[in-house]
């Protein structure tokens, strides 16, 4: 799938409002779904996990996997997607069209990086999570033995799964808030545009709060 730039005024041949239109139309379009990153579960068949074998010296345990890359090219807090690439070259056009000063750009592209770095540690985080849950929970119920340690453990794994979770569900929110804060932007620029209120500065508008990490217990 071929990369779809960004560009706002091609010399001589655009017109900046249609530019500033599409845009905001491509940006709006994006999906923030708390999808939980529900495809580093691990699969089950007849109560036990499915082993897929590959050659190696141990099988590999089956996962519900990714979903089909054209929802994934849709969704901004997605692990395995470029969507957010399209949020960062939303902010290279606003500081190209004059929208945004060179220190706001950079802080505003530098904290968008930190955010997607941090969903891909996390899709990482969540999948060591999901297998430790999944193998504590089939050697219970292979021995169909639920002690009273086994139990405590089960829970601790099924506790850090759900915190994981909820973290991304804060991620969500946040680059939520980022693409409202972009179609802001956007709405500036189309206003200046247009000719009207051209000579008001208006404040930028609020950051997204910055997403507090769990802690794994």
């Amino acid at each position: 799938m071929g990369e779809t730039r960004i560009r706002v005024r091609s010399e001589g041949t655009s017109d900046p409002i249609s530019d500033w239109s599409a845009l905001r139309e491509r940006l709006a379009a994006f999906q923030v779904v708390k999808c939980r990153m529900v495809h580093e579960r691990l699969r089950w068949e007849h109560g036990q996990l499915v082993r897929i074998h590959r050659g190696e010296p141990e099988p590999v345990l089956a996962r519900l996997g990714l979903c089909r890359a054209e929802v994934r090219e849709q969704r901004l807090a997605c692990g395995h997607t470029m969507a957010r690439h399209h949020l960062h070259q939303a902010l290279r056009a606003l500081h190209e069209g004059g929208v945004l000063s060179e220190p706001e750009y950079v802080q505003l592209d530098q904290e968008l990086n930190e955010v997607g770095n941090e969903i891909h540690l996390l899709d990482h985080r969540k999948g060591d999570a999901e297998r430790w849950y999944a193998v504590l929970a089939e050697g219970q119920a292979i021995a169909d033995l639920e002690t009273a340690d086994g139990c405590i453990a089960l829970e601790k794994a099924a506790a850090e799964v759900r915190a994981l979770e909820s973290e991304h569900d804060r991620y969500v929110e946040q680059l939520g808030a980022w693409r409202g804060r972009l179609l802001q932007l956007i709405d500036r620029a189309l206003v200046r545009g247009a000719g009207d209120s051209a000579n008001v500065e208006e404040p930028l508008p609020g950051l997204p709060s910055p997403v507090m990490t769990s802690s794994s217990s």
